[in-house]
């Protein structure tokens, strides 16, 4: 999926997004027929917790 901005900082990645953007890119991938059976899972039930009115969503990881 299309990021708008990539953080990297002492060994973590980290990305804030707007809902509605998420929701958006969300959307946008489920759409393409090269999405995955696991992938398109995975992201309806990240569809299904993300509301236009939460706040700012946080992902983070630990790089290997």
């Amino acid at each position: 999926m299309e990021a708008p901005i990539f953080n990297f900082s002492n060994g973590w990645f980290y990305q804030m997004n707007e809902p509605g953007w998420l929701i958006t890119q969300i959307e946008k991938r489920l759409a393409e027929s090269s999405c995955s059976d696991e992938d398109r899972k995975q992201l309806k039930e990240l569809l299904d917790t993300i509301d236009t009115e939460d706040n700012n969503i946080l992902f983070m990881g630990k790089l290997k």
